[in-house]
């Protein structure tokens, strides 16, 4: 299970790599925004699984999936916060 779970881990992270390929990301940004999220998840749960319960690696994964969590929730405050100020304010989170 362990050798399988890594395996298709990486099988996920190569397709991430592939699909976020600019032509790609820019024609079909929904599909691609929704399908990078999925194989994420994917991913993330099979490294878990590939990884032995004390593993110094599992430490890492979490810190990294911290890291993430705490940039995810930051940006969604200023995502809430742009869209309950002014106009002139909320250009400062528009993204060119």
């Amino acid at each position: 299970m362990k050798i399988t779970s890594g395996f298709f881990a990486f099988i996920t992270f190569a397709a991430i790599f592939i699909q976020s390929n600019v032509l790609l990301r820019h024609a079909f940004y929904e599909t691609f925004l929704h399908v990078h999220q999925a194989l994420a998840v994917i991913a993330v749960a099979l490294l878990w699984v590939h990884l032995r319960a004390n593993h110094p690696m599992k430490s890492l994964l979490i810190t990294a999936l911290a890291v993430w969590l705490a940039d995810v929730s930051t940006l969604q405050r200023g995502l809430h916060h742009a869209s309950s100020t002014t106009d002139s304010h909320a250009s400062a989170y528009t993204v060119f």
